[in-house]
C-alpha cells in the first residue's frame, strides 16, 4: 500500500508474532470503510518494528528474530529486548509528549498501567522507572481495591515518588478512590496515607460528576458530592488531606539507602 510519499508492505508485520492480534483489533476499531487510515496505523507499526530491529543489530551485531518473542526461557534476548523496547517507547512516546506540554507552558503528568504488578507494568512498559521519570509530575493508579487495611499492599507508591526524586521534579500524584464503592472516611484516610508516607504528595480524587441528572450523573462509586454518605464532614477531610499534601513537599527527601529493581 502507499502511505503518503511510502510504500508499505504489510504483509511483512507478520513476521511479528501478535500481529495478527494488533492488525485485526486496528480494522475492527477503525471499521471497514476507514482503510486510509488503518494503513495509516500499519505503516507506523511497520517503523516502529524496523527502528527496533536496527537498534537489536546495532547492540548485539545480531539480526533479531522477532519470533523469539514467543519463548520466555531465553533470558538474554528477554533482558536486551526489553531494554531497547524501553528507551524507544521512552523516546518515541513520552519524550514526545513532555516537549510538548513544557513547550506550552504545561506539566506532562499522569501513571502507567498495571503499576502494582511487577510483571504487568514490565511486559507492557519494559522499564517503568524509565517512563516515569519522563513525566513533570510521576503518579500511581489506584482505582480497583488496590490499597486496602489488612492487605499486603507492596511498595509500589514509591515507583512514581522515586521517578521525582530521580529527575528532580519533587512531584508525584495518585489518581485513587474511583471503583472502590462507597467507603468510610477512615477508609479512604488510610488508602490517601498509605501513599503519602511513601512519597506522594499531590491527590488526585475520583470521581465528580458533572450533574446529578441524566447522562451528565453517570460515575462509578465514591462520588465526592452531596450524595456521598457523610457528604457534611467532606470540607473538613479535604482540608485535612490538603495540610498533608502541604507538608509532604515542604520537605526534602534524604535518602540513605536504594533498593535495586531489576527488570528481568
Amino acid at each position: 500500500v502507499k502511505v503518503g510519499d511510502k510504500c508499505v508492505d504489510l504483509e511483512t508485520l507478520r513476521e511479528y508474532p501478535y500481529s495478527d492480534y494488533i492488525i485485526n483489533s486496528i480494522r475492527k476499531d477503525l471499521g471497514e470503510n476507514n482503510s486510509e487510515k488503518y494503513q495509516e496505523i500499519c505503516c507506523r507499526i511497520k517503523e516502529y518494528i524496523d527502528e527496533l530491529k536496527e537498534e537489536y543489530k546495532k547492540r548485539t551485531g545480531k539480526r533479531l528474530s522477532l519470533r523469539k518473542l514467543k519463548k520466555h526461557n531465553d533470558h538474554e534476548f528477554n533482558i536486551i529486548y526489553h531494554d531497547i523496547c524501553a528507551d524507544l517507547f521512552a523516546k518515541n512516546y513520552f519524550t514526545p509528549i513532555k516537549k510538548w506540554c513544557n513547550k506550552n507552558g504545561l506539566l506532562s503528568a499522569g501513571h502507567l498501567d498495571k503499576d502494582n504488578e511487577p510483571y504487568g507494568f514490565q511486559k507492557s512498559f519494559h522499564h517503568p522507572l524509565r517512563q516515569l521519570r519522563l513525566l513533570d509530575v510521576p503518579g500511581v493508579d489506584v482505582i480497583w481495591g488496590q490499597i486496602m487495611p489488612g492487605k499486603d499492599c507492596g511498595f509500589f507508591p514509591r515507583l512514581a515518588s522515586s521517578a521525582a526524586e530521580q529527575s528532580g521534579s519533587g512531584l508525584s500524584l495518585t489518581e485513587s478512590l474511583s471503583v472502590y464503592g462507597t467507603m468510610t472516611y477512615e477508609q479512604m484516610r488510610y488508602i490517601l496515607g498509605y501513599q503519602l508516607v511513601r512519597g506522594i504528595n499531590v491527590l488526585n480524587f475520583m470521581l465528580l460528576m458533572y450533574d446529578d441528572k441524566g447522562y451528565y450523573a453517570v460515575r462509578q462509586r465514591p462520588v465526592f458530592s452531596n450524595t456521598l454518605p457523610g457528604a457534611e464532614y467532606l470540607p473538613e477531610f479535604n482540608r485535612y488531606m490538603a495540610s498533608l499534601q502541604y507538608l509532604m513537599r515542604g520537605g526534602k527527601p534524604d535518602t540513605e539507602c536504594a533498593l535495586y529493581l531489576p527488570m528481568r
